[in-house]
């Protein structure tokens, strides 16, 4: 208790702002002995070591390095997303022009064929002689 006054000790709520936890995780870690701490005046005083600040300090350095790494992360998922997405409205646009123009080739081809049909069911002796260009009489 002596060397109290050499050392910088803390309150609880002190330690907890550095920690960036609450009270209540600093009391927790008092009585499980994690943290140097004496009671004086009814009042808990931590101690934190240089060494358990320089943890402290590289764990919240390896914490914001792993934060900005899952953001970019993040912004890269967004970007093949949003990528994806487009691609997707492409393909379906490309659906849409090639199902018209199935439609289109559909009808074209149902036309002839019914054309053909009549030309076939058309006796011979009508189709020599008939009046005009052949083919005037088939309705279309």
């Amino acid at each position: 208790m002596e060397n109290m006054e050499n050392e910088e000790w803390l309150s609880v709520k002190e330690a907890a702002r550095i920690r960036k936890c609450t009270d209540a995780n600093i009391r927790y870690l008092i009585s499980n002995g994690k943290l140097d701490a004496n009671k004086v005046d009814g009042k808990w005083l931590v101690r934190i070591t240089e060494e358990r600040q320089q943890k402290d300090t590289s764990s919240e350095t390896q914490v914001s390095e792993v934060i900005e790494l899952l953001k970019t992360e993040l912004q890269d998922t967004k970007a093949e997303l949003q990528e994806a997405k487009e691609r997707a409205n492409r393909l379906e646009e490309d659906l849409r022009n090639a199902s018209e123009r199935h439609d289109t080739i559909v009808l074209q081809l149902s036309r002839e064929k019914q054309l053909l049909l009549q030309d076939m069911t058309t006796p011979w002796y009508k189709k020599m002689f008939r009046r005009g260009k052949p083919g005037d009489n088939i309705q279309r």
